[in-house]
């Protein structure tokens, strides 16, 4: 009965010890890392099939920048996760209450579908024929007569 008690009482001590631990919040993610920020733009945009392009990405974070500064004093800024799909939203959220404003929206839309389209494009590198043709093109030249 007192082993039992006393196995009892430890199995609280442990219990109230693992309670007592507190893990550290994950480190965010880098985005500026071009591998982080393909993992991540790819897998938030799965549903799309948007590919990672460096050039591309940047014209992103650029509208991205653009529609924040438009929105500033109408909505709250908000932290990109690379889901394109929030840019549209946030577009949305843009006034049209003057000529100028309407344009920049138009603008905005125009440059969001232009990506959208441009992002649709896998990289040639990232291709599944990529190796094999590139293999195939060398063993080509290899042997060619000279």
């Amino acid at each position: 009965m007192e082993t039992h008690h006393l196995l009892n009482f430890c199995s609280e001590i442990v219990d109230d010890v693992i309670d007592g631990v507190k893990t550290p919040p994950p480190e965010p993610l880098d985005l500026t890392d071009p591998k982080v920020c393909c993992q991540v733009f790819e897998e938030n945009n799965t549903d799309m099939n948007l590919w990672y392009n460096p050039m591309i990405m940047n014209w992103w974070w650029n509208l991205q920048q653009g529609i924040e500064k438009a929105l500033i004093g109408t909505v709250d800024p908000e932290e990109w996760d690379l889901t394109v799909t929030n840019l549209k939203l946030r577009i949305k959220e843009l006034p049209k209450n003057s000529n100028d404003e309407a344009l920049a929206k138009e603008s905005f839309e125009r440059r969001y579908a232009e990506y959208i389209e441009l992002s649709k494009v896998r990289p040639r590198g990232r291709s599944p024929y990529f190796d094999l043709m590139r293999s195939f093109v060398c063993e080509l030249a290899e042997n060619m007569p000279t």
